[in-house]
């Protein structure tokens, strides 16, 4: 039996938040506070496959197997802890089912 398992990180957004997936979620957990932001995967995708965060900690990228692979970006709103939904990025030239790495360019 073949089975595929991805390293997904951990990215501390400051020294309070912490973003990290969890099952088909991704939580932006508030240690001060204790309190966590639950952001849904998009529903009908496999799972999550790769996150990552801007170098300027004001956006962060989730990739999710699926037919075709997608990518969403998500703008932090650090003043009150939310996210918002950016953009949602897939090819229709690329076969693949899922984006295995991410990054943001400089």
């Amino acid at each position: 039996r073949n089975q595929v398992r991805h390293m997904i990180k951990v990215h501390f957004l400051d020294d309070n938040r912490i973003l990290y997936p969890v099952g088909h979620n991704i939580c932006i957990l508030s240690i001060d506070s204790n309190t966590q932001l639950l952001i849904p995967g998009i529903e009908g995708t496999e799972g999550i496959t790769a996150i990552t965060v801007s170098k300027e900690r004001k956006f962060f990228a989730v990739a999710e197997k699926s037919e075709r692979a997608i990518c969403t970006v998500y703008a932090l709103d650090n003043k009150n802890n939310k996210a918002q939904k950016r953009k949602t990025l897939t090819s229709t030239d690329v076969q693949s089912k899922e984006f295995v790495s991410i990054a943001f360019s400089q």
